[in-house]
């Protein structure tokens, strides 16, 4: 019984032989319970291989086998906007070979430490090839734009290190502002209202940085909150804290305010923020669709007494 395979790979029938680097192979005892091994035939990069099984020189068999390569890229994900100052928040990462392939089993190392600005990584959780695994970022005690990098070994010793990894370090909760998506709405339209915290600095709030006991006061005139969660209950997602209302169904002026004395930012917003938008119909009503119906009546009989006109010289 012979088995044969293709770029490259090793195939050996001898019991616990896994570095062969034959591309062939025969065995003529025990085929009843022969075994083959096959391996990447001693390459660190991707291999995809065929490997055929023939008795007596006939196919019984084949089975296209795929390696993964070497660690060639970290991608990383989930990366929080904005993190508190001198705290930690999770980032997402895979391993990838140079074909794409996702890797199991490569646990992060903290990137160059002369690379670090304001941030840094602890070391990451082994990769899996079907999920992302997770790393800690940690951000150091300034505040504004802050980037580290992440990196895995390779067998002969070198690195693949990630892009660099870049969010915000965050101060203290200082200042609100508020805006609509539009200023004019059509009747019962969605209105997304946002608002947006912002540190001393002028820096974005942190990711998941709550609007709870902040607020004492929300007025909206319109229709009904597209979402039964309050405002105190969202917390942000880039610096922002979103909530949908639908327009009132009647045309007119309206408006949005919002207040809070939050105790935890370093300057209260005592004074409330608001926004005003306007309900506009489409500026179509039925006059001028029986008006539209009258003109396109007309215009069909024009046509239809053309016809006629021209049916009559013919005869």
């Amino acid at each position: 019984m012979s088995a044969t395979s293709t770029n490259g790979a090793g195939v050996s029938w001898a019991t616990g032989t896994l570095d062969s680097i034959r591309t062939n192979d025969v065995t003529t005892t025990g085929i009843a319970t022969a075994q083959l091994n096959v391996n990447n035939g001693g390459v660190t990069t991707p291999l995809t291989t065929t490997v055929t099984i023939s008795l007596n020189g006939a196919v019984i068999g084949t089975k296209t086998i795929k390696f993964t390569g070497q660690a060639a890229k970290i991608v990383v994900s989930s990366v929080p906007s904005a993190i508190g100052v001198g705290l930690s928040a999770n980032a997402k990462y895979t391993v990838l070979d140079s074909a794409g392939n996702q890797l199991a089993g490569w646990a992060s190392e903290a990137g160059l430490a002369t690379l670090d600005t304001n941030l840094s990584a602890a070391a990451g959780a082994a990769t899996s090839s079907t999920t992302t695994a997770t790393v800690s970022l940690t951000t150091g005690s300034d505040t504004g734009a802050s980037e580290t990098t992440i990196r895995v070994k390779l067998d002969d010793g070198t690195y693949v290190t990630s892009a660099p990894i870049k969010t915000i370090s965050s101060g203290t909760f200082s200042t609100y502002s508020m805006s609509l998506d539009k200023a004019i709405y059509a009747p019962g339209e969605v209105v997304t209202v946002t608002i947006v915290g912002k540190d001393e600095d002028g820096n974005i709030v942190a990711d998941g940085t709550s609007l709870t006991s902040s607020v004492t006061g929300v007025s909206w005139a319109g229709g009904a909150a597209v979402s039964t969660t309050d405002w105190d209950g969202l917390t942000s997602l880039k610096g922002a804290w979103v909530k949908k209302y639908y327009a009132s169904t009647i045309v007119g002026n309206y408006g949005m305010s919002f207040k809070s004395d939050d105790t935890n930012t370093s300057t209260a917003v005592p004074v409330a923020l608001e926004a005003t938008y306007k309900v506009a119909d489409s500026g179509v009503g039925l006059p001028d669709v029986l008006k539209a119906m009258v003109s396109l009546i007309a215009s069909i009989n024009k046509q239809i007494a053309a016809l006629q006109k021209a049916l009559l010289k013919k005869k």
